[in-house]
């Protein structure tokens, strides 16, 4: 399975980053073939509570 790294540093460009990645992981062709990554939805969100500085 190939991976996708749906990526944009502009912020307004949020939803369409997530509808990427919604309608790659529902398109019956897309699906068995790729992941959709997306680093604001996938990427786990760091604990900085816990972190010393």
């Amino acid at each position: 399975m190939k991976r996708i790294f749906v990526s944009s540093v502009q912020k307004e460009f949020e939803r369409e980053r997530a509808a990427i990645k919604k309608m790659i992981e529902s398109d019956p062709i897309l699906k068995p073939n790729f992941k959709a990554f997306v680093f604001e939805i996938d990427a786990p969100a760091s604990d900085k509570s816990t972190q010393s500085l």
